[in-house]
């Protein structure tokens, strides 16, 4: 097993574990909004926010919408109807979205306490840094989710307000479109973490191997 013998390399990893945990916290915070906005949802009739979409101000639909100030002057645009599901459905995946990323916050900060420990290559960190690479491809795919299920939210939405639907443009989503919402980014971060955790699990069968041997 390999051992950290720099003071200052351990002074950084157990600055990163401190990090780590923090973000791991404020990450769980940002929870709580989604569940209460969820719950308010389920609880709030319909009717009752059918009747506070009529108080909004026309700026509303063009800051939302992004319609023109001018088109939104020509129509009435009384009675909006309230689409429950679609976006109970949107704040749903966003709060799986923020899950996932608590999820690899707590293994990178499992794994940066095994480093602080002495504890590098060794199979267990291996395991860490691929399952870590896995919620980064997850991430990656689960955006352009998330942008679809925003699509249908709002054609759901327009589909029951026809006077809204005729200020928005019409184009329904493309497979194309949805490929390019992944993010590559994340999906090749992904990637290289993989492959990093098999190097560590490389190292740890070497590492086994040199204890055996001396």
């Amino acid at each position: 097993m390999s051992t950290i013998k720099s003071k200052r390399f351990s002074i950084l990893v157990k600055t990163l574990t401190i990090l780590a945990t923090i973000s791991l916290v404020l990450t769980s915070l940002s929870l709580l909004p989604l569940i209460i906005a969820i719950i308010a949802l389920l609880i709030i009739p319909t009717s009752f926010i059918n009747t506070q979409l009529d108080k909004v101000d026309k700026s509303f639909w063009v800051d939302s919408l992004g319609v023109k100030s001018h088109n939104i002057t020509t129509h009435d645009l009384n009675s909006i109807t309230f689409s429950k599901p679609s976006v109970i459905l949107i704040l749903l995946l966003s709060l799986v979205f923020i899950a996932i990323y608590i999820v690899i916050i707590a293994y990178v900060r499992k794994w940066l306490k095994n480093v602080s420990n002495g504890q590098i290559f060794t199979n267990k960190n291996a395991s860490i840094i691929i399952l870590i690479s896995y919620g980064f491809i997850v991430l990656g795919v689960f955006e352009a989710m998330i942008q679809l299920a925003n699509n249908f939210a709002t054609y759901n939405f327009l589909g029951h307000n026809a006077k809204l639907y005729a200020l928005m443009d019409k184009d329904i989503e493309t497979f194309a479109d949805f490929f390019f919402n992944f993010n590559f980014t994340l999906i090749l971060a992904g990637i290289v973490i993989w492959i990093i955790g098999n190097v560590f699990k490389y190292g740890a069968f070497l590492q086994d191997e040199f204890d055996y041997t001396v």
